[in-house]
């Protein structure tokens, strides 16, 4: 829906969470393509859509250096698994890094 709305003047979408009819936006990205869509969570289903419907994943902040590897591996096999080049896919990890005085 959002995509649509971003690159299409005028936009009806019936769905199970949302409904337009005849929708537009007077302000859109400066992007062809629109803004980068990322999901970021860790369940199967949110790999999936990340996969098919959105631009990439990110995997949130925590967990060890080889789970990193690993998410992304399980992100980039999925996204084989529906056809969908892998390397075009945004791969983010969250990081949380404090910065004041105190060593």
């Amino acid at each position: 829906m959002l995509k649509s709305l971003w690159l299409e003047s005028e936009v009806s979408f019936k769905g199970s969470h949302f409904n337009l009819e005849g929708a537009s936006l007077e302000t859109r990205p400066i992007q062809n393509e629109g803004i980068p869509i990322l999901v970021a969570v860790v369940t199967s289903a949110s790999v999936n859509l990340a996969v098919t419907l959105a631009n990439g994943w990110v995997q949130p902040a925590g967990g060890a250096p080889e789970c990193i590897e690993r998410g992304c591996q399980i992100v980039k096999r999925v996204a084989e698994m529906a056809e969908r080049d892998p390397d075009l896919l945004n791969l983010v990890k969250v990081i949380y890094l404090p910065i004041d005085d105190n060593r």
